[in-house]
């Protein structure tokens, strides 16, 4: 059975029925590789822990001064930050999670204990170097007294 099209009968002869076919628009992003989605969520995480989002809304200073004129890299109270202590907070955060990561791939490599132990040894060394700063800057700001590198002296006001 054949099926015929319809025939129309124009008033104006020379124009015709156009032929349109109608589709839905396809609309696709192209997908982030796997490696470019790390980076980000690494970024992400970077900036968080770094106090970023502090940063951006207080605006603090990069650092300040004492009367003597020496440099103040932590600020002497807990709920407040200069803006190179959330970089170097940040900055730690990252060593240690590279030194995990470096923990984890320690793992595959078994079969070179050579090379499994160095990566072994490095991660535990960059995962102390990590907490031990962020514990020094923690105490120094619970403490500034204790602590006359960054920014406090041996006296109590």
């Amino acid at each position: 059975m054949k099926i015929s099209k319809p025939h129309f009968k124009w008033i104006i002869p020379f124009i015709k029925r156009p032929k349109l076919e109608l589709r839905k628009p396809k609309f696709e992003l192209p997908r982030p590789t796997q490696n470019r989605m790390t980076v980000l969520v690494l970024v992400t995480i970077w900036f968080l822990l770094s106090g970023g989002i502090y940063i951006l809304i207080e605006k603090p200073t990069a650092l300040a001064f004492t009367s003597t004129g020496s440099p103040i890299f932590l600020y002497p109270q807990f709920d407040r930050m200069f803006l190179l202590e959330g970089l170097v907070a940040g900055i730690l955060f990252i060593v240690g999670g590279i030194g995990f990561i470096l923990l984890y791939q320690s793992t595959k490599y078994a079969y070179d204990p050579k090379y499994a132990n160095l990566l072994l040894y490095a991660g535990i060394a960059l995962i102390l170097v990590s907490y031990f700063g962020v514990n020094y800057m923690l105490e120094s700001k619970l403490n500034p007294y204790a602590f006359r590198k960054f920014g406090g002296t041996s006296q109590a006001p």
